[in-house]
């Protein structure tokens, strides 16, 4: 993989915990991820993990990437 998709897949993974809290707007997490614009975060958050609507509808995804995602955290 090169620099960039690792990146943009450890910005996915991050934005995912946003969207599991479903505090912030798709604006707001894209740009605490790291990503210019809410344009460019839809984008690539669909490339790696499809509809972005369908995703934040859903809460059981959070059970299924936990284990994932306390690697991340300090």
């Amino acid at each position: 993989e090169t620099f960039h998709a690792v990146l943009n897949s450890n910005r996915v993974k991050m934005a995912r915990i946003h969207l599991a809290n479903g505090n912030e707007s798709i604006e707001q997490i894209a740009l605490l991820t790291g990503f210019a614009d809410s344009k460019s975060f839809c984008r690539v958050f669909k490339k790696i993990m499809g509809k972005l609507k369908e995703f934040r509808d859903s809460v059981q995804h959070w059970y299924d990437f936990k284990e994932e995602i306390d690697g991340m955290l300090i």
